[in-house]
């Protein structure tokens, strides 16, 4: 079975745009996937880092109360 002139010459081109804007097609998907998987990585990472912060900042906090009360001890032995 052989198909006619026209119906090859039409399955030709659309194989032709088929073969050319496919790999395009799926190199757009491939990076926008990628992208995407870093771009959760990334807000994973700077969401831990903000959790470090706030854990030192809760510390140095304590700290520094600590210390206010250390020169009220001192400050009332002198007295």
């Amino acid at each position: 079975m052989q198909l006619p002139e026209k119906i090859k010459e039409r399955l030709g081109l659309l194989g032709e745009w088929v073969a050319f804007f496919g790999p395009l097609i799926a190199m757009f998907a491939f990076f926008h996937h990628a992208n995407t998987v870093t771009g959760q990585r990334v807000d994973a990472t700077i969401s831990n880092f903000q959790r470090s912060i706030d854990e030192v900042h809760k510390r140095s906090d304590v700290l520094h109360q600590e210390f206010i009360d250390l020169l009220k001890e001192r400050r009332n032995q002198n007295s």
